[in-house]
């Protein structure tokens, strides 16, 4: 009689195993790739929200930067209406101040691109002075649109 080998130690076994784990894994990561990039949607706080925020509460501002001196920036909070495009609306109420921090992290863009005329996304902390203290960036410029008109 001959000496069979476990089905386990064919190398047809081992394949089939492989590519059933590779295909689990690669199913794993494409799915939280998408769940997290679907996050990653800009999200703002609208101008009649944004100036009644009190100090200490998180906020976050798609802004068309007017002004950047050193670590301040100065800009004007866009209204969105739609994922990829923006309105400019001209008023007091929509200027926005944000500071940013050794903490800031930049996204989709890097430190240079915070110019004025950018379009970034800044998220953070209101202080006293009703200033973002920013802890994230994201350069949105490229990626959408500005309209100028009334809202």
């Amino acid at each position: 009689m001959r000496d069979q080998k476990p089905v386990s130690a064919s190398p047809l076994f081992r394949w089939t195993i492989f590519l059933v784990l590779l295909g689990a894994v690669s199913t794993w990561s494409i799915r939280s790739t998408l769940v997290h990039a679907k996050r990653m949607k800009p999200a703002a706080t609208s101008a009649a929200a944004f100036s009644t925020l009190q100090p200490g509460a998180r906020a976050t501002a798609v802004v068309q930067l007017d002004k950047v001196s050193g670590e301040s920036l100065t800009g004007t909070l866009l209204q969105r209406e739609s994922d990829t495009v923006y309105r400019r609306t001209v008023s007091d109420t929509n200027l926005v101040s944000a500071i940013l921090t050794p903490k800031t992290a930049v996204v989709m863009g890097k430190a240079e691109d915070i110019l004025p005329g950018a379009i970034v996304q800044i998220s953070g902390v209101l202080d006293t002075n009703h200033a973002l203290q920013a802890d994230q960036v994201v350069i949105l410029t490229g990626y959408v649109n500005v309209t100028q008109g009334p809202m």
